[in-house]
């Protein structure tokens, strides 16, 4: 068993990826 500590930093790393993938993806979207 992982400690929680460790489980939620891997969620919140992945989740900040997908942010980053997606606030990323608009600001080009609204740019061009």
């Amino acid at each position: 068993m992982r400690p929680w500590y460790e489980t939620l930093a891997h969620f919140l790393i992945g989740m900040g990826i997908w942010v980053g993938l997606i606030i990323g993806a608009l600001y080009l979207a609204g740019d061009l």
